[in-house]
């Protein structure tokens, strides 16, 4: 049970990873991103720093913010994912 709780784990980093890189690439602080989800800007904080987990909602609300598809963000941290099972 505990190799398929690490293998989710690592999809969750790859998912904070791809989010935070889309962050990035609108320029948006995690202030200017945590307003237009409608979260705090800590927990955008904890979530890049993959202190913590985060729900399908919260996802969802998210990728709103950062004006991409959820599948983009999906196959992002897919290759990230991929990358690191080199």
């Amino acid at each position: 049970m505990k190799k398929k709780s690490a293998f989710a784990d690592l999809y969750v980093k790859a998912l904070s990873v791809a989010l935070e890189q889309r962050r990035h690439e609108l320029g948006l602080s995690q202030d200017e991103l945590a307003e237009r989800a409608g979260l705090h800007r800590t927990y955008i904080s904890l979530i890049e720093r993959k202190a913590t987990n985060f729900s399908i909602k919260i996802f969802l609300k998210l990728t709103g913010a950062l004006e991409v598809d959820p599948a983009e963000i999906m196959g992002a941290a897919e290759n990230l994912v991929d990358a690191d099972k080199r």
